[in-house]
């Protein structure tokens, strides 16, 4: 990147290449399937080139370019007004009963208390 910002256009075309791979294979772990995962790419490496003079080369390069990635992967949920959804048969799973969050506690509580030193 550095090498880019310096205006070496060779060396910033190969991070630009290798950024590509890198970030289709992250939006293809976190993009839900139906969404085409080469555009997201597109729309980072265009961000990551238009925001060139924002990153601080104090910082690592990878940080600065996944955090652009996640961002335009939150906008283009966004957009598409996506909702991730449970299956309907796998909804009891994500409640508990009444009175068993204290249950929980109290056990968790008495076992970290049975650890302490008198």
């Amino acid at each position: 990147m550095l090498a880019g910002l310096a205006g070496e256009a060779a060396p910033y075309r190969k991070l630009l290449d290798e950024l590509a791979g890198r970030l289709l294979f992250y939006y293809a772990r976190r993009a839900p399937p139906g969404i085409d995962a080469e555009d997201l790419v597109q729309e980072t490496l265009i961000a990551v080139h238009t925001l060139r003079a924002t990153y601080d080369p104090g910082q690592p390069f990878t940080a600065w370019a996944y955090a652009i990635a996640r961002y335009k992967l939150i906008d283009h949920f966004r957009r598409a007004r996506l909702h991730l959804r449970a299956p309907e048969e796998a909804a009891e799973a994500l409640f508990v009963e009444p009175g068993a969050d204290a249950a929980m506690a109290s056990r968790d509580l008495e076992k970290v208390m049975a650890e302490l030193p008198p």
